[in-house]
């Protein structure tokens, strides 16, 4: 039984999609990825943590834990459980979800990418639901050393590592490393296999990522954006059509100023932090598919513009060819965890008048 507990932005979406499309043929070889749906463990995790997400209660969360551990325990095989959330699992609940197996092996699977990379790929993530802090302020408060940031609970490696380590053992918890820009992307996924033991089978890997990152000045003109929605705004809707929908189809297909980065301002502290982590996690002795030098960031003094140093004039001409290519747009609806209609019109009346500025 493996249960692959983030970290989130690890390329977690690309396994999970790969996962889901070959369901089939691994339950075929003798493994289990339970559910019916490509939700199904967002909807077991979030059950399992007893939260809600974006303020939103999703209805059709309740009872999925139970639902995909008794798929588990009914079958006569290993498993795989995967989502990125179960990383700031607190302790009743981690205990709960070893125990709720019927495996005596439970085996704990964490992916980790290098902090240069991650940290603004969280902030970024934090925008796409609605977030409108800014990357200086978001900056500030990852290396405030005086607290502890929310980022660092799912994000430290260590800590997550050493928590799930209590509940079933360090051997028992593997690292798995993203590999460095720039190389073949289903490395990850071999890497991913090999920790979880699955069979050796011809799998069908998507071909294009739902989940590419924005440039820089697309990421601050979402952020500027998301002051724009009312604030009775359902989350199911800003999901599906801003989420789910304008930022996959038009935020993430260009980058007209060059992707986002740390800041030189932040490389020490970052490279600081990395060090560290990597240190410990090696002093730790969990075992590794990949090479924990994989976590040094490859930082750049590439002089490029952060998201808070545009100009109102270059963010409108970036906001005026964003509104153009969604204008191109048909109105497919986009399939979310719980998706809701527009029946009052609110979403189309919004739509309008960001077209007209």
């Amino acid at each position: 039984m493996v249960l692959h507990v983030g970290v989130a932005k690890t390329g977690t979406t690309f396994l999970q999609r790969i996962l889901v499309s070959n369901r089939s043929a691994l339950q075929a070889a003798g493994t289990v990825y339970p559910g019916d749906s490509p939700h199904s463990h967002f909807r077991a995790a979030l059950d399992l943590r007893g939260g809600t997400f974006a303020g939103h209660e999703y209805q059709r969360a309740k009872g999925a834990w139970a639902a995909v551990t008794r798929e588990v325990n009914a079958f006569d095989g290993p498993a795989v459980i995967s989502h990125e959330s179960l990383a700031r699992t607190r302790r009743q609940d981690r205990i709960r979800a070893v125990k709720d197996f019927d495996s005596a092996d439970v085996r704990i699977v964490i992916t980790a990418r290098d902090l240069g990379r991650q940290i603004p790929a969280v902030w970024q993530e934090n925008v796409k639901n609605r977030n409108q802090t800014t990357y200086a302020e978001f900056l500030d408060h990852v290396f405030d050393e005086r607290r502890r940031a929310k980022f660092w609970r799912a994000q430290d490696l260590v800590s997550v590592a050493r928590r799930w380590a209590e509940q079933v053992g360090s051997d028992a918890v593997t690292i798995v490393t993203v590999p460095p820009p720039g190389g073949d992307r289903s490395e990850l996924w071999t890497r991913f296999r090999r920790a979880c033991g699955l069979p050796d089978l011809d799998y069908h890997l998507p071909e294009v990522s739902d989940n590419r990152s924005m440039g820089s000045a697309e990421s601050e003109v979402l952020r500027r954006m998301n002051a724009c929605f009312d604030v009775d705004l359902p989350w199911p809707r800003y999901e599906a059509r801003v989420k789910r929908g304008f930022v996959i189809r038009v935020l993430s297909t260009e980058r007209r100023h060059g992707p986002l980065r740390v800041p030189p301002r932040w490389h020490e502290a970052t490279q600081a932090q990395a060090a560290r982590q990597v240190a410990q996690l090696s002093a730790a002795g969990y075992p590794v598919v990949g090479d924990l030098n994989d976590l040094h960031p490859q930082v750049t003094d590439v002089a490029e513009p952060g998201p808070d140093e545009f100009s109102p004039e270059q963010l409108l001409d970036v906001s005026l060819h964003l509104l153009s290519e969604a204008a191109l747009l048909d109105k497919s609806a986009v399939h979310t965890p719980e998706s809701e209609p527009d029946p009052d019109g609110k979403v189309t009346r919004l739509a309008r008048r960001l077209r007209r500025g």
